[in-house]
């Protein structure tokens, strides 16, 4: 049996290695001029040939002899001629030249410039413009300010468009009527196979939901999210199976160890091992053999290089680039770019992109282990915690969060994990440590500081004999956090900015302006992805609903005096924030799929399940979805960041079944922590389609002081 086993992982790791080869494919581009007399050397008649002036353009854009050689205003850069646009502020007419160009869809192109910006007064925030008027995000070159001369700028960007487009030169773009003196020459678009370390990649698009997903993207999605739905079925039924009887209580026999806990077979502990293996493999193979989320991985590449190569820790904050990464996140670049350094690796290389990934993937397998080791402690059965340890191993929204993606979060989510844990079992001291590192690698973590807090006072309050150390360790964690963030802010504390690192979080919030940013949540539904603005209301709303949560939990824990219920409580609050709160990103989901997979363990209810299954599938198919329309799964040339269309029916459509998950949760999450009712997993031998229909009938009460 154990040489059947190992048969089946050794062939499990070579299809997995074959799939990242596959996904993570590579090609080229050639370099290709595209621009037909972009220099304006060629004349036909009076005009220039290959370009077309716009009508009312009349005499507001010229063409001039350039300086002779010998002159004080010579330019070795510039041709024979040079354009010239002359527009006074009574000029209500938008005046370019154009020629018509061919693109070729996802490659990536870089247009380029000569400019000498004399005087400008910009309008709707645009001046001289060089774009593709076909383009629907109004990309391109935008110089609205003067300039020391001529100089030249450039924009990368890939083509949503195939075929003949429209390449513009002049003042403004649609709507805009911008006026001053600009000189131009030497109007270049190029296909170019990279794109500069720094530069972000615009996107051309006729097409307002155009997307890089091709046909390998779509299937690894599709797959893996039919994946998700079918180990949690499939686990489901396991459980079932090994759970205790419907005529038992569970919750007391769980409580109730000695002499009842089922042995460890030689088959569950090899489906352990065998969890524990496909966990780190995959993850492995994903970080080894992908890039990642490629704009996300960029950035990680790129700040570890930076602090770790010139001024360190101590003037990380000086750069406007690093402000929005958290502490903890910061300091584990720094080391990183020191080792990579130390080892030749380059910024925006395959081995620095697994440099960073690497603690994500040790904090994913060490959120495993906290997983397994709380399943074993508190469920009767070996296999239904081996079941369990499955649901976290394998489930594709926590490996794609950390070893695809590449987000810090799920570091976050381990000392997250550690902390409630600790917390539930009367640890206060790790407790109070883990949460603290939780915020150095989340500021969303910071929605659960009032919760986590209020839990902490009521406790002090009734624990006479661990008062004193409750109190010291709530304040040695705030004074903990301030000590961390020192080094990094050396800099503004010369500068009497005492309470820098505050400041930084409150900028971090700040730095998203829309009420949503591509996740699935309530303002999508509207339209309002990407495209509508928060304001100061939405903000206070924010805060108000944060405050409202901890009220709810302090209440409902004086009266039900349940430590448990801190793990749901928590993972709601994550996921209101998620789906109905402003400036949610699609990072806040896993944290709460990830708590609430602890609290079944406590309290393994059918419901909850299915909320589980629920919040894991979504969150997966918002985080794959984003990567594979970026690009970034088949590893495609001209991938870049591509965010949601604000009315795409992806997000709209997974929107609603969002706030219809989350509305369902809270049902849920009332009728057991308010009313003490549960719907308990309990070994059944009928039929499914009855397992499904008792689902829905009305729930036993249980008494809930055996969680405590």
């Amino acid at each position: 049996m154990k040489r059947k086993m190992f048969a089946v992982a050794i062939v499990l790791i070579v299809v997995l290695a074959m799939f990242a080869f596959a996904a993570c494919g590579d090609g080229a581009d050639d370099y290709v001029e595209v621009v037909n007399n972009g220099g304006f050397e060629t004349l036909d008649g009076s005009n220039v040939q290959g370009w077309i002036k716009s009508t009312g353009t009349g005499e507001s854009i010229s063409f001039k002899s350039s300086p002779s050689a010998g002159t004080d205003e010579f330019d070795a850069d510039l041709g024979a001629r040079y354009g010239v646009i002359e527009m006074s502020s009574s000029s209500t007419t938008r005046v370019y030249i154009s020629q018509t160009v061919n693109l070729v869809k996802n490659k990536i192109y870089r247009l380029s410039a000569y400019v000498d910006v004399q005087s400008i007064t910009a309008s709707g925030g645009y001046g001289f413009v060089v774009g593709i008027l076909e383009d629907n995000n109004k990309g391109g070159i935008n110089v609205a300010e003067v300039t020391e001369g001529f100089e030249t700028v450039e924009y990368y960007f890939t083509s949503g468009i195939s075929g003949e487009a429209t390449l513009f030169v002049g003042m403004g773009q649609d709507g805009s009527t911008p006026y001053g003196t600009v000189r131009f020459d030497n109007i270049s678009l190029q296909s170019v196979d990279t794109v500069p370390e720094g530069v972000t990649l615009g996107v051309v698009q006729d097409d307002a939901d155009y997307s890089h997903s091709d046909g390998g993207s779509i299937v690894t999605v599709t797959l893996l999210a039919i994946f998700s739905v079918a180990l949690v079925f499939g686990l489901y039924l396991v459980l079932r199976k090994v759970m205790p009887t419907d005529d038992t209580d569970a919750v007391a026999v769980q409580a109730q160890k000695d002499g009842k806990i089922v042995a460890m077979t030689d088959k569950t502990f090899v489906a352990l091992i065998f969890a524990v293996v496909v966990a780190f493999v995959v993850r492995f193979v994903i970080g080894m053999f992908c890039y990642g989320m490629g704009s996300q991985i960029d950035a990680l590449s790129s700040i570890a290089s930076r602090i770790g190569s010139s001024g360190g820790l101590m003037n990380a904050f000086t750069d406007s680039a690093n402000s929005n990464q958290p502490l903890g996140t910061m300091y584990v670049l720094w080391l990183l770019g020191m080792l990579g350094g130390a080892m030749g690796v380059e910024s925006g290389s395959m081995g620095m992109a697994l440099l960073v990934r690497i603690p994500m993937i040790i904090a994913d397998m060490f959120t495993l282990l906290a997983v397994t080791s709380f399943a074993f402690r508190k469920l009767t059965d070996r296999r239904a915690a081996v079941g369990m340890s499955w649901l976290y191993a394998a489930m594709p929204v926590f490996f794609t969060l950390s070893a695809f993606y590449g987000s810090y979060e799920a570091v976050a989510i381990a000392f997250v994990v550690y902390a409630l844990i600790a917390l539930y079992e009367k640890n206060h001291i790790a407790s109070g440590v883990f949460f603290t590192f939780s915020l150095l690698f989340s500021y969303y973590m910071l929605i659960l500081v009032p919760i986590y807090a209020t839990v902490q006072v009521m406790n002090a309050i009734r624990e006479k004999d661990e008062r004193v150390k409750i109190i010291l360790t709530m304040v040695g964690s705030f004074v903990l956090y301030y000590i961390v963030s020192l080094p990094m802010c050396l800099s503004q504390l010369k500068t009497g900015k005492v309470f820098y690192v505050f400041e930084m979080i409150d900028a971090y919030f700040k730095s998203s302006s829309f009420l949503s940013t591509d996740a699935f949540n309530l303002y999508a539904i509207f339209g309002a992805a990407n495209s509508t603005v928060r304001n100061t209301a939405m903000t206070v709303l924010n805060g108000m609903f944060v405050a409202a949560m901890a009220g709810v939990v302090g209440f409902a824990y004086w009266k039900q005096k349940s430590l448990a219920d801190l793990f749901l409580y928590s993972s709601l609050a994550l996921t209101l924030y998620a789906v109905i709160g402003a400036q949610s990103t699609v990072v806040v989901l896993p944290i709460a799929a990830a708590l609430l997979l602890i609290y079944l363990i406590m309290l393994p209810d059918k419901r909850l399940y299915a909320v589980f299954g629920a919040l894991s599938t979504l969150s997966f198919l918002n985080i794959a979805e984003l990567m594979s329309r970026s690009g970034f799964i088949t590893g495609n040339d001209s991938a870049g960041y591509l965010a949601f269309w604000s009315k795409s029916p992806f997000i709209i459509v997974f929107s609603l079944i969002a706030v219809f998950v989350a509305a369902y949760y809270v049902y849920v999450a009332i009728d057991i922590a308010r009313y003490d009712r549960y719907t308990l997993i309990s070994r059944r031998d009928g039929s499914f389609v009855d397992e499904i229909k008792a689902v829905f009938k009305k729930p036993r009460a249980v008494k809930n002081d055996e969680t405590n």
